[in-house]
């Protein structure tokens, strides 16, 4: 994978391809017996590229041909709804100094200003800056803030949680109490097709011989993180 890895780095360095049979082209001439293997069946090993050049053309191998976890990437998105919740000024006072305090009775909570959980959540990569973010947001909020911006993407739920319990929310400028949400209970989005990953898998602590099904899961293709 090194290999693979250091001979991919000319495409970015180097070949500026700026065709789609360039870009192919470049890629068969790769001398790493991997990458070669790979592109005999790229299904089997679900490999896809995405490449933007220098003059900001997008060309792409087999683009979202199969579904991409997102893992982290989901982390950007929420970022930018929350500075957008600011910019709004639907909430007065609301700022990137405010605090934000979630109190869990079973799971950890949150005392932090928005500003200190973005760094976390994007700096660090915390997966629970992602969740305090999330639950001050609001499921039903975020969902309706990417289908007005018309993009395919899921943002379902916060990292290790099930949906169920949103807890209560209360947010803080300086001393003041300036919003306030109780426990609302929220479900996942509508799962609009299966999609089976793998051989077997781990559900929570029970093994299961079974693929994966991530059709209730995060979604953020590719192609739109290049956009």
């Amino acid at each position: 994978m090194r290999g693979l890895i250091l001979w991919l780095l000319p495409l970015r360095l180097f070949a500026q391809p700026t065709t789609q049979e360039e870009l192919e082209r470049f890629l068969h001439n790769i001398p790493s017996p991997a990458l070669q293997t790979i592109l005999r069946d790229p299904a089997r090993y679900r490999f896809q590229l995405h490449y933007s050049s220098n003059n900001n053309s997008i060309l792409s191998f087999r683009p979202d041909a199969e579904y991409f976890y997102p893992a982290s990437l989901v982390k950007l998105p929420l970022a930018l709804l929350l500075l957008e919740k600011i910019s709004q000024g639907t909430i007065p006072r609301l700022s990137l100094k405010s605090r934000l305090i979630i109190e869990r009775s079973e799971k950890r909570g949150c005392r932090a200003t928005m500003e200190e959980l973005l760094e976390q959540m994007l700096v660090v990569s915390d997966n629970h800056a992602y969740s305090c973010r999330f639950h001050f947001l609001g499921a039903a909020s975020v969902a309706r803030a990417i289908r007005g911006k018309d993009l395919p993407v899921v943002l379902a739920r916060p990292f290790g949680e099930e949906a169920g319990e949103s807890p209560a929310v209360r947010v803080f400028s300086q001393s003041r109490l300036i919003f306030a949400l109780g426990q609302l209970r929220y479900s996942l989005p509508e799962k609009k097709q299966t999609i089976p990953i793998g051989r077997a898998h781990y559900d929570g602590s029970a093994f299961s011989s079974r693929p994966m099904d991530f059709g209730n899961e995060n979604h953020l293709p590719l192609q739109t993180i290049h956009e």
